[in-house]
């Protein structure tokens, strides 16, 4: 696991897990790397004890990722200052399982929120633009080449 040290000094984050090899969604025509979206307000901490779930069943055998051998963690924060009451990472996280289910019809392959009505979701969709989340979704997901 590679961590930035920036991401250390905010404990709101929303973190997503991608493994090296695709995961199919739906008929298998859409692939994507993110296999989990979760938010913290413990930061580090708390996507590190996630990283270790999500690695016990990616690696395990009932749900395991078949050709997966390593997984990564990128980190989604903000600087921007928000009002009190708004609970910025709840709703962006609420934003990215949207965007998520949008491109590739299914919530990420270890998520389980979401699977009925999304928390916060009117408030996801008057706060972020969701095409731009989706497009930020495909970068991340994106399959890589070998040679990186």
């Amino acid at each position: 696991m590679t961590i930035h040290p920036e991401a250390l000094t905010y404990d709101k984050v929303v973190y997503f897990i991608l493994a090296r090899k695709p995961v199919k969604y739906q008929d298998g025509a859409k692939r994507s790397r993110i296999i989990y979206i979760g938010s913290s307000q413990r930061g580090a901490w708390r996507f590190g004890e996630s990283m270790v779930g999500k690695a016990k069943d990616a690696f395990g055998k009932e749900k395991r990722i078949w050709g997966a051998k390593t997984l990564e963690v990128h980190v989604w924060y903000t600087k921007t200052p928000v009002p009190e009451n708004i609970n910025i990472w709840k709703v962006f996280e609420s934003a990215a399982l949207l965007g998520f289910r949008e491109i590739y019809s299914a919530l990420p392959k270890y998520n389980d929120k979401g699977k009925r009505k999304l928390p916060n979701e009117k408030e996801a969709r008057e706060r972020f633009n969701i095409e731009t989340v989706k497009k930020y979704l495909r970068d991340l997901g994106e399959p890589r080449t070998l040679q990186e």
